[in-house]
């Protein structure tokens, strides 16, 4: 259902107000009636209540005129429009009106259902084009305001279309699968009639990242105000899954009274959203959720020195059991991001100096994406890139094997899910498949076809131990058509059976220092 325009009509006379009320079918025609008012005095109160999009109003009522009641109301910078209820001998107040920047006039005793539905319309159509305009020069105003700090012309009062308390939120979306544009058009057309019932105002800061202020009831008590807010958000989450088919992180800043307290309260919701990378999927975030210290940080260094010794020595094996234990239990238990970073930090300059003194080819692209995953991503796919960097390192410290040896392992390690064999190996490296063969088995000590299952069964193991897929998946990704030639190969190479992997958050606290 579309949003309805509400309307607030104000009127001394209890029958025509009461006449107008009733001429026509508003919920029909797409308005709804707030509360009406016996003078401007009272409209001006129910105007400030119930924030109407159109005030049909008469000129001269008691205690405040309906005059007196518009200039009030365009001195807080609403953008609603007004219709005058005016009889012949007010004509010449009317013209005043214009004054008002109010240009709709109705013979109160001639209008009828053509008449106003006639002048409604217009006042529609004035808003629509009102709003467009107003909602891109505000959208591309605050925008500038929350990435700049600058303050903007037409100053921060104009930002929202309601006064009074608002909360702000940030949120971060998941890889748009398809045309990422074209999505959020999509977003854009349906997501104000799934939350019609919600005044709020959302700012698209990058491709994946909006900032959404939501007005919120000051009647409210704190225990029901949250509950509103969490409604609004899980709302908004189905609005996106449904459309975008993406996970949502959402960070819950403070309450926000003034307008000059924007850059700060989103600050400190982008503070609250960075928690996210202890989480998979769909989470949302408020201020208690950021610890208030760092728990027991030296139980953290200390696998964060272990670690860092064994990329040194390149025990791989014990390396990804470190990296689960590190990132997926400790840093997941104490959610610090200042340990993260610390983390993520010394592990990237203890790769990059291996790298450096081995002379290398550049980890510099899998190094950034680690930084970027820090930022964006969850510390389950950072243990992948950290593996995957591991594994290119690995690869390439093999000094003990030949050039033409180096390549086809190095070609392995970055094709191993995709159909590898020796054949399109020959022709690639220009050299016949027989002497690929004798040559690779000699050197590495298994024949080729070995060596490739290894790699896959290791990568496998990597992948299921995180707890991120599902076996056919795995399957899948490590290079397999079938999962029960998968599975068949994983039992001979591991001894178990795929589904027999489970993370290693469920291991046991002691089997988790062992790695130590």
């Amino acid at each position: 259902m579309c949003n309805l325009y509400k309307v607030l009509i104000v009127e001394d006379n209890d029958i025509i107000r009461e006449d107008i009320e009733h001429l026509i079918d508003w919920t029909k025609h797409g308005y709804k009636l707030v509360t009406g008012a016996k003078n401007g005095e009272e409209g001006l109160a129910m105007f400030h209540r119930y924030n109407p999009d159109i005030v049909i109003t008469d000129i001269k009522m008691p205690v405040m005129s309906g005059l007196e009641m518009i200039d009030q109301i365009r001195k807080t910078g609403s953008h609603a429009q007004f219709i005058l209820l005016t009889a012949y001998e007010e004509f010449e107040y009317a013209k005043k009106a214009l004054y008002l920047d109010v240009h709709s006039y109705v013979l109160k005793h001639e209008v009828d259902d053509e008449i106003l539905l006639c002048e409604l319309e217009k006042q529609k159509a004035a808003l629509n084009k009102e709003r467009n305009m107003g909602r891109i020069t505000k959208s591309m105003s605050l925008k500038e305001y929350l990435t700049r700090g600058d303050i903007v012309s037409q100053g921060v009062d104009n930002f929202f279309r309601w006064h009074g308390r608002s909360i702000v939120m940030v949120v971060e979306l998941g890889e748009i699968p398809g045309n990422g544009l074209t999505a959020y058009k999509r977003l854009k057309e349906t997501t104000e009639d799934m939350l019609s019932e919600y005044e709020f105002e959302s700012v698209d800061i990058g491709a994946r990242e909006y900032v959404i202020f939501l007005k919120v009831p000051e009647s409210l008590s704190e225990a029901r105000s949250r509950d509103f807010v969490r409604a609004f958000v899980k709302k908004q989450q189905d609005a996106f899954s449904k459309i975008l088919e993406v996970n949502t992180a959402v960070g819950i800043g403070p309450y926000i009274f003034h307008t000059d307290k924007i850059l700060d309260g989103y600050k400190v919701a982008k503070k609250i959203l960075r928690q996210k990378v202890f989480y998979k999927g769909d989470c949302v975030l408020d201020i208690q959720d950021i610890p208030p210290g760092h728990g027991k940080a030296e139980e953290v260094r200390e696998l964060i020195k272990a670690t860092k010794q064994n990329i040194s020595g390149m025990n791989r094996e014990v390396l990804h059991k470190q990296l689960l234990a590190l990132f997926t239990d400790l840093l997941v238990q104490y959610k610090s991001v200042e340990l993260l970073d610390e983390c993520v930090h010394e592990l990237i300059y203890t790769l990059a100096n291996v790298n450096n003194q081995n002379g290398l080819e550049s980890l510099h692209d899998r190094l950034d994406n680690i930084i970027l995953c820090s930022r964006s991503g969850n510390v389950y796919e950072l243990v992948e890139l950290y593996n995957e960097a591991i594994g290119k390192l690995e690869a390439a410290l093999m000094p003990q094997y030949s050039k033409k040896i180096r390549d086809i392992i190095k070609y392995i390690h970055e094709h191993y899910q995709e159909e590898v064999n020796l054949s399109d190996l020959s022709r690639k490296l220009d050299i016949s498949v027989i002497y690929i063969s004798q040559l690779f088995k000699r050197e590495v000590g298994m024949n080729f076809s070995s060596y490739l299952t290894k790699v896959r069964m290791d990568k496998a193991v990597e992948l299921l131990e995180t707890g991120n897929y599902k076996v056919y998946e795995v399957s899948e990704m490590v290079g397999y058509q079938t999962i029960q030639y998968f599975s068949k190969m994983f039992k001979k190479e591991t001894g178990k059976m795929p589904s027999d992997f489970g993370r290693s958050i469920w291991r046991s606290k002691d089997e988790k220092r062992n790695v130590l």
